[in-house]
């Protein structure tokens, strides 16, 4: 009888124990699980300090290149610590190795192939790439050379199917004429995943950076300083100064006031 109830007890001990050690790994498991997301949620409350950290570093980078004139390049390095204890750093240059862009149906792009600070420099393009995506979209390309003489060449204008992208465009023209710009314009359809990259020779092997580009990388952090910190990044490219006038390839006659609007 004695044995008997031993072995009862036994069992309803190690029943308990199986119990209770199911009942811990839960809770652990539990614990375990609300701290990860606290913990997210806190990286995530950083990371959005952090993300406007480096906005607030690219805004005031673009206000100095563009209303202040300074030149991007002397910006590269630059390190502020802001009050909220978060800080950015930026990261600049005045060429970029490839364009990136979208155009919605009849939407226009302009690239100005030189330098607005030496324009008296030839940068040596002799032709460009042009890839892009988007079903059913022709891409019309308009070129121009601007000469030593300062006059505006004749518009050129070539039209591709996306069926034939990515495709090398000669801009080539004569060693007095090597400052050119160049307008896309989407037809057809919607086009996406543009990429335009430059050559100094005609077919399209011997890659060189496009000049008159302001490239800034904003880096934020926050918290500055902490090993845990989060960080993000924002990355602007733009031209350098305003870009000129445009390729035009159509007038309007009117006798009325006209307004242009975005």
């Amino acid at each position: 009888m004695k044995d008997k109830l031993k072995k009862q007890y036994g069992s309803v001990l190690l029943l308990s124990l199986l119990v209770m050690a199911g009942i811990i790994t839960v809770s652990t498991g539990t614990a375990l699980l609300v701290m990860s997301e606290v913990r997210q949620s806190l990286y995530l409350d950083q990371s959005i300090i952090a993300f406007y950290a480096a906005e607030s570093g690219v805004e005031g980078a673009l206000y100095q290149v563009r209303k202040e004139n300074i030149d991007v390049t002397d910006l590269n390095d630059t390190t502020e610590d802001l009050s909220n204890s978060s800080k950015y750093n930026l990261y600049t240059s005045d060429t970029v190795t490839t364009l990136y862009t979208a155009l919605l149906k009849d939407e226009s792009y302009q690239v100005d192939l030189y330098n607005p600070g030496s324009l008296d420099l030839a940068n040596g393009i002799k032709s460009i790439d042009i890839d892009w995506q988007g079903s059913g979209s022709w891409m019309e390309v308009n070129w121009a050379c601007w000469g030593s003489n300062g006059i505006i060449g004749e518009t050129k204008s070539a039209r591709y199917n996306v069926s034939a992208s990515p495709v090398n465009i000669d801009i080539w023209e004569t060693t007095n004429c090597e400052i050119y710009k160049v307008r896309l314009i989407a037809r057809s359809a919607n086009t996406t995943d543009i990429e335009i990259t430059a050559y100094s020779d005609l077919a399209g092997t011997a890659q060189v950076d496009i000049p008159g580009r302001a490239q800034i990388k904003g880096l934020g952090q926050f918290p500055a300083g902490n090993s845990e910190a989060s960080r993000q990044a924002i990355l602007v490219s733009m031209p350098q100064k305003n870009p000129l006038s445009g390729l035009y390839d159509y007038v309007i006659y009117t006798e009325d006031q006209l307004f242009k609007s975005n």
